[in-house]
């Protein structure tokens, strides 16, 4: 029986024609963005009353999870049909777009006192230590973008991620500025993936579905529509049960030298930062000269990496519109090379 959901949260969708895809939306989508929406631990963060510590580890286990999706849209833009142009160039824009995200959660992360910096300049393992429930979220998103079918992983990520983000985490930037001392700044995460760029991304997501299922391969729509279920979901309600605890750093390195170094707190492990005070946005530039500081012979450039860019604000102002403006970033070259 289809549900009936009042005031959707998810009107930016688009009206879809496949039956199949109605079905996704009214029956899945939609009440997975209400249910997230009405979540208490949404309603305390909109009233302040969600502990600071909290509200840092629950956007930092998330980071550590869409930190990997500029990598992940990629993925997609190539496992795109070779002659499809459109849609290869729409995901290639969306995997440039995604570059900044990352940087801009890590400054919301940040500025809650959590490990923002950490987690983006990494190893993760080293980094950070996220809970169980989003170690599983990661390994399902890299599954299907990794290992499924190209269509089955554009349902669990360009619909399954991207249709109910906004209408879940675009709520939070007031309340994070009003109730938990974020600059505008800082919460620029939350007005973008409250913005229509955003919300397009997911129509774009409904788009392909349309497009690539026909209507007689039930097996692939039940897969897709699985696929969406179980992300979205784990996106949209579930990162909100985790038990979250205190940010931590994890005491743990795959080498010795680094287990040690974290153990007494060696300073050349900490983050750059830009700006005064702690907890503010890491400079891009230098996002790799710990390793060089630790004696690591690393050049991202030499090793196959592209050249970072410093994420533009201005290229976000405006109802979620970019400008593309670049500020390239000088290449970092280790000590003694």
């Amino acid at each position: 029986m289809a549900s009936v959901i009042e005031n959707v949260p998810t009107d930016y969708l688009i009206a879809v024609n496949s039956d199949w895809l109605q079905h996704m939306k009214r029956d899945v989508l939609e009440p997975i963005a209400a249910r997230g929406l009405a979540h208490p631990v949404l309603a305390d963060i909109r009233s302040g009353r969600l502990p600071r510590e909290k509200f840092a580890r629950m956007m930092a286990n998330l980071q550590w999870v869409i930190t990997g999706f500029p990598e992940y849209v990629a993925a997609l833009a190539a496992g795109c049909p070779k002659n499809d142009h459109v849609v290869k160039a729409a995901l290639l824009e969306n995997a440039y777009i995604e570059r900044d995200h990352p940087f801009l959660l890590a400054q919301a992360v940040n500025a809650l006192g959590g490990p923002g910096d950490a987690i983006l300049e990494g190893p993760d393992w080293v980094s950070f230590e996220p809970d169980s429930y989003i170690h599983m979220l990661r390994i399902v998103v890299e599954g299907y973008v990794f290992h499924r079918p190209w269509v089955e992983g554009m349902a669990a990520t360009a619909v399954g991620v991207e249709t109910v983000t906004p209408a879940v985490f675009g709520s939070l930037g007031k309340a994070a500025v009003e109730h938990y001392g974020l600059s505008e700044e800082d919460a620029e995460w939350f007005r973008i993936h409250g913005g229509e760029v955003e919300m397009e991304h997911g129509n774009d997501g409904l788009r392909v579905l349309d497009k690539y299922v026909r209507a007689d391969d039930i097996n692939t729509q039940r897969a897709c529509t699985a696929g969406a279920r179980l992300v979205s979901e784990a996106i949209g309600v579930g990162i909100f049960g985790l038990p979250a605890g205190k940010p931590r750093v994890s005491p743990y390195g795959a080498h010795p030298h680094q287990r040690r170094a974290v153990a007494q707190g060696d300073a050349r492990l900490q983050p750059a930062r830009t700006g005064p005070g702690p907890g503010r946005y890491p400079d891009p530039q230098l996002v790799w000269s710990w390793k060089l500081r630790l004696g690591h012979r690393a050049d991202p450039v030499r090793h196959g990496a592209p050249e970072r860019t410093v994420p533009n604000r201005a290229a976000h102002a405006g109802s979620g519109r970019r400008a593309r403006q670049r500020a390239p970033v000088l290449r970092h070259q280790a000590a003694g090379r």
